[in-house]
């Protein structure tokens, strides 16, 4: 889309809150690929943002229930890759975070939520109100229905101009300015003849949405990718997805544009560069009792987070283990619903039997920093529910079974503790696939001077 002449439309960022009633099928279009519906049948947040488009003076709107073949997998897939072009290539992306579904609209009326209003008598006998609010027009103190879906973070990470209807006010943003209705002092900005400190025009960058005050330029070389990176990932993980076998492909378009701007090849959720160690040790976040198991049809390889349907957080570790080498790596996919590929590590290796290790063993919680305070023990964070836990009478227990721990790094805080990740064979006895990190003091049987350096293939 970058090299075509394109005519000029905006997008829709909505909840569809359930199946669809009105979607594009096969048996809708005409030889040209095109189909005409009333615009009275559309629901009401598709019909709202016509009216916003119409109102801009722009004639062209996409809506993903519109212009995707729903029924056709290969066109999904094919439209899912192109995302990052529709969005970045829009003229604004309407935001529908107030509307819970596509029938609730979002041209209503807004309740009223200031925390205190006082009367005012105005000049010429008018009367009037002051408003007066602890939260600001960014932070709004109700849940966006729209804020807490996974495919949305992308949408708007990837559109150069925002416009939201939220929970009280219109809000708009772009990569010059930010502000909502009802700001007096809002900046009028001409986008087009603006520059930046540098002098030169402001260019199209995902970076802009990652920072949210001020004149927002980040860097986009590969040195800022696993900070911007590690807060993309916790925040998505985070967000509800109506269909789990998205979780790859929802993040894919950030993807796509953190690759072409910093020159890093993607792994289905992991980077391939020298930091690649360090986001190897990616852990779960969701609390114990409420781990989702392994999704049942793989979507991606077990070292890479979105193989779970659980959050995540990427750590911070500077230091590999001595002995610690990544011998090479083949990644199929990955922008899509799925991806397939083999890592193979050289490292310190240990296999143990968890049923010794039942009383040493202490469960990692949210708060990873807290295990600071307990050095001297194991600490397990599982990876789904069911592989190294099973939850007896309330309780998590260890599975009594063998493990491989591939020890990596040390840990940022505490030189002398260490991280890696715990490992089961599969069905077929030829690969090993990742059920978990551990963190342990590097002594005494967790000592990984004593450890053998082997080499160990992960699928």
């Amino acid at each position: 889309m970058d090299g075509m002449s394109i005519a000029s439309y905006a997008c829709l960022s909505y909840c569809w809150g359930g199946a669809q009633s009105l979607y594009c099928t096969p048996d809708k279009l005409d030889t040209l690929g095109n189909w005409t519906c009333n615009i009275d049948k559309l629901p009401s947040t598709l019909r709202d943002a016509f009216e916003v488009a119409q109102s801009l003076g722009i004639q062209n709107l996409w809506i993903d229930s519109l212009c995707i073949i729903q029924s056709d997998e290969a066109d999904v897939e094919r439209e899912i890759l192109m995302m990052p072009q529709i969005y970045r290539n829009a003229k604004v992306t309407i935001c529908a975070s107030s509307a819970n579904s596509c029938h609730d609209g979002f041209l209503h009326t807004r309740a009223d939520y200031s925390e205190c209003r006082i009367p005012l008598e105005l000049p010429g006998g008018k009367q009037g109100n002051l408003y007066l609010d602890s939260h600001t027009w960014w932070s709004p103190p109700v849940k966006e229905p729209l804020g807490a879906r996974a495919w949305a973070l992308q949408e708007r990470l990837l559109s150069p101009r925002i416009l939201e209807y939220g929970w009280r006010t219109a809000r708009w943003s772009c990569g010059c300015a930010s502000s909502y209705s009802g700001d007096q002092n809002s900046p009028v900005v001409e986008i087009k003849g603006s520059t930046s400190r540098s002098g030169g025009p402001y260019p199209y960058s995902l970076f802009l949405y990652l920072n949210p005050f001020g004149i927002r330029l980040l860097t986009t070389s590969k040195d800022g990718l696993l900070h911007s990176w590690s807060r993309i990932v916790k925040d998505y993980t985070s967000l509800n997805i109506s269909f789990r076998d998205d979780r790859l492909a929802a993040i894919g378009g950030i993807a796509q544009e953190l690759q072409q701007a910093t020159g890093v090849r993607y792994l289905a959720g992991l980077w391939d560069y020298e930091r690649l160690p360090t986001l190897l040790q990616w852990r779960v976040t969701t609390p114990l009792l409420a781990l989702l198991p392994r999704p049942q049809k793989s979507r991606a390889p077990s070292w890479c987070w979105p193989a779970t349907d659980n959050a995540v957080m990427l750590h911070h570790t500077e230091e590999v283990v001595d002995g610690f080498a990544i011998m090479g790596m083949n990644v199929v996919g990955g922008f899509g619903k799925t991806a397939s590929g083999t890592i193979s590590l050289k490292s310190p290796i240990r296999h143990f039997n968890l049923a010794r290790l039942q009383r040493t063993v202490r469960f990692g919680t949210i708060d990873s920093e807290e295990t600071q305070d307990l050095p001297e023990q194991l600490v397990f964070w599982p990876d789904c529910a069911d592989e190294l836990i099973q939850v007896i009478d309330g309780e998590p227990r260890l599975i009594a079974a063998e493990y491989v721990f591939v020890a990596i790094g040390k840990v940022s805080w505490d030189q002398g503790l260490v991280r890696g990740l715990i490992l089961k064979l599969d069905s077929s006895g030829l690969y090993h696939y990742r059920v978990g990190l551990f963190q342990a003091s590097d002594s005494g049987e967790f000592s990984t001077q004593d450890w053998n350096v082997e080499s160990i293939t992960i699928q």
